[in-house]
């Protein structure tokens, strides 16, 4: 466009900005776009020997110093077997095994300078990733060694680090802790896979302390320990926003523990869609130290409990400890305790634990979720719940597990005796809903009740069902002790010569029947002479 005051052409200039400004843009969006070039640091192009016998701690110490100074990259381990003691690693290094390729820990404590095999301290930006190992040899640091073991600290920590990956890689025989989470932030896990024997002690498979915002995904984990633990053990730090999805374990303890230690709060935590085929305890939640847990969901969970030793450790000499060993213990699906460690300081709090679509082949052993008088649990739900019972024994001078070896004081608020399916104490709002209980054991003559409960207050008990054989000696299907504000619905009792519910205790108040099929029963209920109130009930098919 002409202007005709000026003499120059008006509508020029903006259009050569404009397209100078488009110009600009484009190629700025190519910059960006281009891949930032990866610097690889080969191990051996820094003296590795991938022999399995010379020591290469050194050598790919300098790789993963050369990366760092770089600004980041890879250090490349390529296949073999490579020999090493403690590694440091350190910024924006991606520490990447190739298939066929092992770090293997030596077996001298002395080359453990940081106590564990690998290690990272105030890092961001650090991977471990690609298809090899990471063999600790722990088996010869503790068989046939006394406790307490020297041995390293474990295979992977990472503490006070940010933005941390680990994928595709193998840990194997570990001296100790397999991979250790410290104070950390973004912490994600994919694809791998954690191999110990069962009687490797403290193999913990991944722990989560002090730490947040964490996903764990698509992995495999069969250790001597724990599986995977939360814990809070340090007064600043809490643990939050942690996942774990699409994960099978196989575990000597607990698979999916939160506890013991729980000094702060654990929250907002979710654990879906996950198979544990084999584990003494299948869900943990162990109170000790005033914390707090809550908002924690346990959801699509198929549970195996350890089943009959002899499936698992045959009629071998080295395999007889552990037989006698397992013979002796009881598994618990589903465990929630509360207690102080030294038993006198009021103890943390437990609230709003959702345990939802829950598939349990259980081995002699129940579901044991009990507070604490001073402290009682809050909100915890059970819903669309499903237990089959493949073996039955006495509880008979059993004792609650306690999450660890140093509490020796007797706790006030053990109910493991209690021969039940389902034991729950000192609970404020306990919903539980569809729960069934398919009674499939050889046992006979050792009554179950299906439900226990004392000092379960303002609560909801809706369709829940024992189903079972003719057992000798029968007992109340539902015993409620010390109980107030509590409504029973949508239940059918079984074909039994006892009752479906019994009442006792003389705190007990505000029972209601409500709804319930109790047509194949002769006496649904009973109430105890202590009892005061009345039980009301309303609307339930009797027998006629």
């Amino acid at each position: 466009m002409y202007n005709e005051f000026s003499g120059k052409d008006a509508g020029l200039a903006p259009v050569k900005k404009l397209f100078l400004l488009a110009m600009l843009l484009v190629t700025a969006s190519a910059f960006a776009s281009e891949p930032r070039q990866k610097y690889i640091f080969n191990i051996m192009d820094y003296g590795a020997v991938g022999d399995g016998k010379t020591l290469c701690t050194a050598a790919i110490q300098s790789a993963i110093d050369s990366c760092a100074f770089s600004g980041g990259g890879e250090v490349y381990v390529p296949p073999g077997v490579f020999l090493t003691g403690s590694l440091i690693l350190k910024n924006h290094v991606e520490f990447y095994l190739e298939k066929n390729s092992v770090i293997l820990g030596s077996k001298q404590l002395s080359d453990y300078s940081a106590g564990v095999l690998i290690f990272a301290l105030d890092r961001e930006d650090v991977s471990i990733e690609g298809g090899g190992k990471i063999d600790g040899q722990g088996r010869s640091f503790w068989e046939g060694k006394e406790r307490l073991f020297s041995r390293p600290n474990g295979l992977v920590r990472f503490e006070n680090c940010r933005r941390v990956f680990v994928s595709d890689v193998e840990l194997t025989d570990s001296p100790k802790f397999n991979l250790y989470f410290d104070r950390c932030e973004d912490v994600h896990v994919d694809a791998i896979r954690i191999v110990n024997s069962l009687d490797s002690p403290n193999t913990d498979g991944i722990d989560i302390a002090n730490t947040s915002d964490v996903f764990i995904s698509n992995s495999y984990i069969e250790t001597g320990d724990d599986a995977i633990c939360l814990k809070s053990n340090k007064t600043d730090y809490e643990v939050s926003g942690v996942v774990v999805t699409n994960c099978i374990i196989i575990s000597d303890d607990t698979a999916l523990k939160l506890g013991t230690g729980s000094q702060q709060r654990i929250s907002d935590c979710l654990f879906s869609n996950i198979a544990v085929r084999e584990a003494t305890n299948g869900i943990g939640l162990f109170m000790k130290d005033g914390g707090i847990f809550e908002n924690i969901q346990f959801y699509g969970i198929n549970m195996e409990t350890l089943a009959n030793p002899k499936k698992y450790f045959p009629a071998d000499g080295g395999a007889a400890y552990w037989r006698r060993v397992l013979e002796k213990r009881s598994s618990y699906p589903i465990f929630v305790d509360t207690e102080s460690r030294d038993g006198i300081a009021k103890p943390g709090l437990i609230r709003n634990v959702m345990f939802s679509d829950i598939i349990i082949n259980n081995y002699d052993g129940n579901c044991l979720i009990s507070g604490d008088a001073r402290r009682p649990l809050e909100d915890i739900s059970l819903i669309n719940i499903r237990v089959n019972v493949l073996s039955k024994k006495s509880f008979s001078g059993r004792s609650k597990p306690r999450g660890t070896r140093t509490l020796t004081n007797k706790p006030s608020n053990d109910f493991s005796r209690v021969q039940s399916h389902f034991t729950f104490a000192y609970v404020k709002n306990l919903k539980l809903k569809n729960i069934t209980v398919e009674d499939r054991a050889a046992e006979r003559g050792i009554p179950f009740n299906l439900i226990w409960g004392k000092e379960v207050d303002h609560s909801t008990f809706d369709c829940v069902t024992l189903v079972e054989d003719e057992v000798a000696g029968r007992v109340p299907e539902v015993v409620l002790n010390d109980c107030r504000d509590l409504l029973v619905t949508g239940c059918k009792g079984a074909d039994t010569r006892s009752s479906f519910l019994y009442v006792e205790g003389k705190r007990t108040k505000d029972i209601k029947l409500i709804g319930n099929d109790f047509s194949s029963m002769k006496r649904p209920l009973i109430i105890d002479p202590q009892v005061k109130d009345e039980v009301r009930a309303a609307w339930n098919l009797l027998r006629k």
